[in-house]
């Protein structure tokens, strides 16, 4: 473990940096590349200020973005999967985030919004909720917003 990062969790601070947004990514591009930035403009911080969210899908690469955006218990609530994945009954790699059945999606209440965890395939996830009657607000942990091309 990390003392700095320990260090501030137990000063209460909500991501590693200590402030209470997650650290900004921005990576230097050159004139015609893609740069990567967080915050985007969405509005991810109103979200995050409701308290713990639900996520709903996690394949393994969620779990990098899970760490760099030093996410946990604190800020997602549940991470729900599809009844048959041999992820249920396990938690996200290194945080106390339980993977639980998609038959619990219907408990949620319907002010909160989901997070998806698997941005790659956002519009299959959002059809998949919308078939199984669940109609709350979705938002992609990362999207097509929070990526720019440099001119």
């Amino acid at each position: 473990a990390d003392p700095g990062r320990d260090g501030a969790r137990a000063r209460g601070h909500r991501f590693q940096s200590g402030y209470d947004h997650p650290p900004l990514l921005r990576r230097p591009a050159a004139a015609g590349r893609i740069s990567w930035m967080w915050p985007c403009q969405r509005s991810w911080y109103t979200f995050l200020a409701r308290g713990r969210l639900p996520a709903k899908a996690f394949p393994g690469r969620a779990a990098i973005l899970i760490k760099i955006l030093d996410l946990d218990k604190r800020h997602i609530s549940t991470i729900f999967e599809q009844d048959k994945s041999i992820k249920i009954g396990n938690y996200a790699p290194g945080t106390k985030i339980p993977i639980v059945s998609d038959k619990n999606l219907k408990k949620i209440h319907k002010s909160l919004p989901i997070v998806n965890l698997a941005w790659h395939i956002s519009k299959e996830i959002k059809t998949y909720l919308k078939k199984n009657f669940i109609n709350n607000k979705v938002i992609d942990i990362l999207s097509q917003q929070d990526f720019r091309w440099i001119h």
